[in-house]
């Protein structure tokens, strides 16, 4: 079993990779390298969404906006911090 070497690299570029990563999991990594903050909405299921794709360090906004656009959410900005819920 060999690791992909671009996404082990991609940390180099500041960027970080998801492969088919939970939401959840992918979050909690975004948020060691932003100041801005993003959380979840108690929405069921919402944890358990995959992510993938390469995204900027730092750039929580982007990432959060990305995410919202590949599963339908909606980002709310709530005390200084962006917040993925379900729409509707």
């Amino acid at each position: 079993d060999r690791p992909n070497l671009e996404r082990a690299m991609a940390w180099r570029r500041n960027e970080i990779s998801f492969q088919a990563t939970p939401l959840a999991t992918a979050v909690d990594e975004i948020n060691r390298y932003s100041r801005t903050q993003i959380t979840l909405s108690k929405d069921m299921g919402l944890e358990q969404l995959d992510v993938s794709g390469v995204f900027k360090t730092g750039d929580s906004v982007a990432f959060a906006n990305a995410v919202a656009m590949l599963h339908g959410l909606k980002v709310r900005e709530v005390d200084g911090r962006l917040e993925l819920q379900k729409s509707g």
